[in-house]
């Protein structure tokens, strides 16, 4: 009777630590699927772990770069806080300075429009916009991001990349910032291991020397025509002009084109104003103005009065001068003008009755009008390319294309010599900083850093 009573005993401490283990199991579980996994790549890589509460219960740093921005003293604050921390710190560290955009990737139950408006705020408020971008994961990308330690959010966009380009391999890519992954989508462009790519052109630090002083703007202002303004890098975005809209990384709608135009000449040669050797002519109109030259019958020069080269004008005779008196007089039949002294000029310069072109023959040495051109304005229609309909001046057509990249400023930012925008109602005074006199040279932490510069591979 004692060992039933044991062994029920037994079965019974079994079954409550049985169920005891499901609940702790089901509670961790339950926990679990309320944390988001928020990753943010910059060139510091960062993770993030946040509650239902967004609360950062837990803060990584997945690269060296990022050990600048992340500390413990991170964890258990509000989301909004961190993130401030990040942008001040991307921003201080100068993280951004050739580059605005910034990878995000939301793994949880907050929304990631939620997650990515919050940071995109922060950036603003900062007068520092940037470009988020929320690449779509596969598979493939998480082997990728698996296999070199790298967020799967960057492991998208180096693939996007490396299929942009057959010569470009991904393991060149991996350690790239990823604004230089961006430039190197874009441009098809891309430079051998340690040169970074910036525009058409790869960079290789080679030489630091120290910086000299002298007028600078204050920290993110810029110099435009001497005046310091508030501004930022030029943006630029996938968007669709035209007309069309962005939907599901498609540009569809109605498209609608300038329509090209046709030239044609009833008589003659068609040919560009600024073509035409006759000075008056190419100067009484817009260069790019298409005319029709058509050889006419030669008619007989004109002989003009250089006034520009001293000579007057009088009585419908040209008078060369001035020269000095003799005597208190002029010279045989010279007259004395104003104190001077002006001869009758005959003229050895002919010229052409408007409409018709100088020539000289190396022949005869004669100088006269024979065989010249006459010219009109061009007349001109409008066309469209094929599948567009014309529409007054436009051409109009409903079709479905890739994005493209627009580039564009923020609402009270004009666009400057089409690489910055600028606020042109912030200024301030220049201050006494740091800059550097050397050839192929840029300021950063304080010191010239001098670069070897080539043209980027294709």
């Amino acid at each position: 009777m004692k060992k039933n009573y044991l062994l029920y005993l037994g079965l019974f401490l079994i079954i409550i630590g049985c169920s005891t283990l499901l609940l702790i199991l089901k509670d961790n579980k339950k926990e679990e699927t309320k944390k988001t996994i928020v990753t943010i790549d910059i060139n510091p890589s960062i993770e993030l772990t946040i509650d239902d509460k967004e609360k950062v219960i837990d803060i990584k740093a997945l690269n060296e770069d990022a050990k600048k921005i992340v500390s413990e003293d991170l964890k258990n604050k509000e989301l909004d806080q961190v993130f401030e921390v990040i942008v001040e710190k991307a921003i201080s560290n100068h993280y951004l300075d050739r580059g605005n955009i910034v990878l995000v990737n939301v793994d949880g139950k907050i929304e990631e429009g939620k997650i990515t408006s919050k940071l995109q705020d922060i950036f603003a408020e900062r007068h520092y916009p940037v470009e988020i971008v929320i690449p779509k994961i596969t598979k493939e990308d998480e082997k990728l991001a698996k296999k070199y330690n790298i967020t799967p959010a960057k492991a998208a966009y180096i693939n996007e990349v490396a299929k942009s380009n057959e010569n470009i391999k991904i393991e060149n890519l991996i350690d790239r910032p990823v604004y230089e992954l961006k430039e190197i989508k874009e441009r098809g462009r891309y430079c051998e291991d340690g040169y970074f790519l910036e525009g058409d052109f790869c960079h290789k630090e080679i030489e630091t020397q120290a910086a000299s002083t002298g007028p600078v703007c204050p920290d993110r202002y810029f110099d435009a025509d001497g005046t310091c303004y508030r501004g930022y890098s030029l943006k630029e975005k996938e968007g669709c002009s035209n007309g069309q809209e962005l939907k599901n990384g498609k540009c569809v709608g109605e498209r609608v084109e300038d329509a090209l135009i046709k030239y044609s000449c009833a008589t003659g040669e068609l040919t560009r104003r600024s073509e035409i050797p006759y000075q008056p002519v190419r100067d009484t109109g817009n260069p790019e103005e298409m005319m029709c030259m058509d050889k006419s019958t030669g008619v007989a020069p004109t002989q003009r009065c250089l006034l520009n080269s001293g000579h007057i004008m009088i009585d419908g005779a040209c008078y060369n001068g001035p020269a000095p008196l003799i005597d208190g007089g002029c010279p045989g039949p010279d007259l004395p003008i104003n104190g001077w002294c002006y001869s009758k000029d005959d003229g050895d310069q002919w010229q052409c009755p408007d409409g018709f072109i100088y020539e000289y023959s190396k022949d005869t040495y004669v100088e006269l009008c024979p065989d010249t051109f006459t010219y009109s304005t061009a007349s001109s229609s409008y066309y469209c390319e094929k599948g567009y309909e014309l529409q007054g001046d436009k051409c109009v057509t409903n079709a479905s294309t890739k994005p493209e990249m627009i580039r564009y400023c923020d609402n009270g930012y004009t666009l400057y010599q089409d690489r910055i925008c600028l606020d042109y109602n912030d200024s301030k005074d220049f201050i006494e900083g740091l800059v550097c006199d050397y050839p192929n040279s840029r300021l950063e932490d304080g010191k010239c850093i001098i670069y070897d510069i080539k043209e980027a591979l294709e």
